[in-house]
């Protein structure tokens, strides 16, 4: 089963890529080359898969090499279109080659794409990568009048059913929700994910479609309705229509015909949905409140409930991913709507818990996002309950600084940092209550000292601006004891973060200038650290 001319063709292909990635030299781009070229990589995409290879697992499929050849073919005719071919997009230099690319070759080379997509259509297997990199090409030619003549007449099957099916919650979500739930919430919201996903790209190419071209949007949305009005379609399908017409809020609520109806379409469709016993159904018109979280409501009641329905979700679910995804819904509807914030005041504390919990169990980024939002949104409310929340904030961060795979998790990294990032907007919040501010610096001054001792040198700034704030207005002995600290810390790998402690050696300077020039040591640890 192994093709020495698949194989020959993969290396040059993945070389091609990468100079098309970066730049395309105008010396190399002479007619006939990049002719033959082309034709190469629409043969590799048009090349039949043998038969045989069905018999190999799902799974083990896109890494063989037809499938390869074709995943890297289709990714340079993609590129070579979204970067030199699309006149209007281009630099002056290439603006005679993005007309010969349009006119030469884009139309071949879509004719082999709608065909990838009606063998999909047919229940033919095609690679995820393959199918990815189709619609993204197929994104570049909805704009231009040469392509969307050939793809307009197919553009009513290409949605309903290659773009509706891709949206649609599918055996292997629900395979790793009900497995894994935490993995299934990383997998949503990892932007890595996104890039190389086919569900990404379809609803970009959804997206695009509907945007520029008029017939598309009225077509799928009748689509979506038909599907949410039949209580007997298969719930699969109501949470793809509900995941189209997400994906197409911002046009929705542009467009006069729609924007009036989608108030109405979250209380018929949405809020009952959100107490459906399908854990995804839940979830996802979570993410659909989210959507529309900037729509103009005409009926207090129906704002009232959206919110109400959201926070019953993120505080009583019982299913994690449901609970991540009403914490952003609801956290949107805060900032969006003057109302939803006043509603929710009286609710701070329980939210704000069940946030913290969130964070502590998934360690996910985006729920450390909404938690800095909601502290900004409620700085009142939140200076009562300030001390528990960093205590449970540090909790999280000292758990994810001692776990084994710290250093190989690039995500646990970035809410690590998030979470130091909140703990600083907590400082500001309660800055004028001197007494919180106290209990606070025991807290921070555990996580700088962590952070020290472990030598993380990432979080250095972060930690340096937990002191600056800690600094503003008094000094304390630890905190006088933090500089000498500092300075053995500075005088080892410190020194490329010397423009960070400034303004925190400007406080020790001003904020309490009798304690500094009572001490001598002090005086000569700022002399040499400014010296060096």
């Amino acid at each position: 089963m192994f093709c020495t001319e698949c194989m020959w063709r993969q290396y040059p292909s993945s070389a091609t890529h990468s100079t098309a990635e970066y730049a395309l030299p105008l010396q190399l781009v002479n007619n006939q080359t990049m002719t033959t070229w082309m034709e190469i990589f629409r043969t590799i995409i048009d090349r039949t898969v043998p038969p045989e290879t069905l018999h190999i697992d799902e799974d083990d499929r896109p890494e063989l090499v037809w499938w390869k050849c074709k995943k890297w073919a289709l990714h340079i005719v993609a590129r070579l279109f979204e970067r030199y071919g699309s006149p209007g997009n281009v630099t002056k230099e290439y603006f005679e080659f993005s007309e010969f690319f349009l006119k030469t070759y884009a139309v071949g080379i879509q004719q082999v794409l709608l065909k990838i997509l009606d063998q999909y259509r047919q229940k033919e297997y095609v690679a995820p990568r393959v199918l990815q990199q189709a619609f993204n090409y197929l994104n570049q030619g909805v704009v231009h009048s040469v392509t969307w003549k050939q793809m307009k007449p197919h553009i009513q099957n290409i949605s309903e059913d290659v773009i509706f099916s891709v949206m649609c919650y599918k055996d292997e979500d629900e395979e790793l929700w009900q497995e894994d739930p935490y993995e299934y919430i990383r997998m949503k919201f990892d932007i890595f994910e996104d890039y190389a996903s086919p569900t990404t790209a379809a609803q970009t190419l959804l997206y695009t479609a509907a945007k520029k071209r008029k017939e598309v949007l009225p077509k799928m949305m009748a689509f979506c309705y038909q599907i949410l009005t039949d209580p007997n379609f298969d719930p699969r399908k109501k949470d793809g229509a509900l995941h189209v017409i997400g994906s197409l809020a911002e046009i929705l609520l542009k467009k006069s015909l729609f924007k009036d109806q989608m108030e109405l379409f979250l209380q018929n469709h949405v809020f009952p949905l959100l107490l459906s016993n399908l854990g995804y159904l839940r979830a996802r018109s979570c993410w659909v409140l989210h959507a529309f979280s900037s729509l103009k409501f005409h009926n207090e009641l129906n704002l009232r409930n959206a919110v109400e329905l959201a926070k019953k979700s993120l505080i009583e679910d019982k299913e994690m991913p449901v609970k991540v995804e009403a914490a952003l819904a609801l956290q949107s509807l805060i900032s969006n709507q003057i109302q939803a914030k006043e509603y929710m005041k009286p609710h701070v504390r329980p939210i704000m818990q069940e946030l913290l919990h969130i964070v502590r169990e998934t360690e996910n980024d985006d729920v450390t996002n909404v938690i800095q939002k909601m502290i900004c949104e409620y700085s009142q409310e939140v200076a009562s309950i300030a001390v528990d929340m960093t205590q449970h904030l540090a909790e999280i961060f000292g758990k994810v600084l001692q776990s084994d795979e710290y250093e190989e998790v690039e995500d646990k990294t970035v809410m690590a940092m998030g979470i130091l990032h909140t703990i600083d907007t907590i400082l500001t919040v309660v800055e004028d209550h001197k007494e919180i501010t106290q209990q606070l610096e025991n807290i921070c001054l555990r996580i700088i000292d962590l952070v020290l001792q472990k030598h993380v040198i990432e979080f250095y700034e972060e930690i340096l601006s937990l002191a600056y704030s800690l600094t503003c207005h008094s000094i304390s002995p630890q905190m006088w004891q933090l500089l000498g600290i500092l300075y053995e810390v500075f005088q080892q790998d410190c020194f490329e973060y010397f423009t960070d402690m400034m303004p925190l050696l400007h406080n020790y300077v001003t904020i309490d200038t009798d304690t500094l020039l009572s001490n001598p040591k002090h005086l000569e640890i700022l002399f040499t650290m400014c010296r060096k």
